[in-house]
């Protein structure tokens, strides 16, 4: 697989969750949750320390 269509497949998992969530298997599916979960922990974050 071409580092392009690896990219593009990627954006395609974050922009279309729902979808990605039905085709991936287990393992994709986990990395769907934990990917999401760890940009909203970031987000947070960020979001404190500039209120600081």
């Amino acid at each position: 697989m071409s580092l392009e269509t690896a990219f593009g497949r990627a954006l395609a998992v974050g922009v279309h969750p729902v979808l990605a969530w039905r085709v991936l298997p287990a393992g994709g599916r986990v990395a769907i949750v934990a990917g999401y979960f760890g940009a909203a922990y970031l987000g947070v974050l960020a979001a404190l320390l500039a209120l600081r």
